[in-house]
């Protein structure tokens, strides 16, 4: 019964709630094994993090003034599930990825990159450069403000 009890402790539910301030250019990047990162833009110049954890997963935050880094640390048994729920400045430039994860992107005004192989990745916004890849699921994209590079074959000649 003891190690049961051990066993149920070792599985409680952790919450991370992390802000640190941020330079205009800042670009953010999370990789998350499995669960879900969504993120959401707000005014402020600052990243907030917020994740859903078990007790063994660890969750480093390393803000530079090119980029804010976010990543989990798994005990013996490797990375478990964490849910993110990310708040960034609307101008902030996204770098996501996965494994088992859904992504999704509420409000971003810059270049977003969003990648996984197993979930869904939908995105309401971007400018510039939007990359979204799933290998097994769905890809939703709304309210872009990018631009498609012309092919050489269909770009205007000039004399």
């Amino acid at each position: 019964m003891l190690t049961t009890l051990t066993t149920l402790a070792a599985l409680a539910l952790q919450q991370t709630d992390t802000t640190v301030p941020v330079r205009s250019g800042a670009r953010l990047e999370v990789n998350n094994f499995g669960g879900e990162i969504a993120v959401k833009t707000w005014s402020r110049s600052a990243v907030r993090v917020e994740a859903n954890h078990s007790s063994r997963d660890r969750i480093q935050i390393v803000a530079s003034d090119q980029s804010v880094h976010v990543k989990s640390e798994g005990g013996r048994h490797g990375p478990g599930t964490i849910d993110y729920n990310i708040t960034v400045p609307t101008w902030m430039a996204l770098n996501l990825s996965g494994v088992y994860t859904d992504i999704k992107v509420a409000g971003a005004q810059n270049e977003v990159t969003a990648e996984t192989v197993q979930g869904e990745v939908t995105v309401l916004g971007g400018s510039g450069t939007v990359s979204l890849k799933s290998v097994q699921g769905s890809v939703t994209l709304e309210r872009s403000r990018s631009r498609r590079p012309r092919s050489p074959a269909t770009s205007p000649r000039r004399p």
